[in-house]
């Protein structure tokens, strides 16, 4: 589902409202940009053994404290590196794709960057839902983002034909900040508890 809406359907709004040549551009910007995010994929499998095994032992505090480093060490990392690729994104994509490519390329990463930088720090949601029993608010949460931002990206397109679509891919990517809002909350009122719930 997620690449179905991060890939192929701005794409397809990219083609028919700013024309083939701009899905060429928004292509190399999201290839350039998914370097750095390849990282997520490894930490996202290490992270899981290490909080199945404090989930096992029932250790919630241990449990929260390694969520939390390493969501913040992660994403930090991911982070600068898509704002450090930003700089090289003219140079290397005139040499590589040719100068007329330099300037849209550049304009799609900047655009994708605001909602990539958030989304770098999502590395241990899903092991976090999983170990937590929590995956129907997981579902409801991405359900309620994606009816939500989805017909935005029409309205941006709209009015924003070539950057429209871009600009709303980035707010369906920044929802990754409301699941973030119910992790604390769980944390928050199981500290309160101070147990799981089973």
């Amino acid at each position: 589902g997620s690449t179905l809406f991060m890939t192929v359907f701005p794409r397809l709004l990219v083609g028919a409202f700013g024309g083939m040549s701009w899905v060429a551009y928004f292509h190399v910007a999201q290839r350039i940009l998914g370097l750095p995010q390849m990282m997520m994929l490894g930490v996202s499998r290490t992270v899981l053994p290490a909080l199945s095994e404090l989930r096992g032992v029932r250790d919630l505090e241990r449990f929260r404290r390694t969520f939390l480093r390493t969501t913040l060490i992660a994403g930090s990392l991911i982070s600068a590196g898509i704002l450090l690729a930003l700089p090289l994104i003219r140079p290397v994509v005139r040499v590589f794709y040719g100068p007329e490519f330099a300037d849209p390329v550049l304009t799609y990463a900047a655009i994708l960057a605001v909602g990539l930088v958030p989304h770098a720090f999502a590395v241990g949601l899903e092991p976090f839902y999983i170990l937590t029993d929590q995956m129907r608010a997981s579902l409801s949460i991405t359900f309620v983002g994606a009816a939500i931002t989805i017909p935005l990206n029409f309205v941006l397109v709209e009015h924003f034909p070539r950057t429209g679509a871009a600009w709303g891919l980035s707010l369906y990517m920044s929802w990754v900040l409301v699941h973030f809002l119910y992790v604390a909350f769980y944390f928050k009122t199981r500290a309160r508890e101070g147990h799981w719930d089973r």
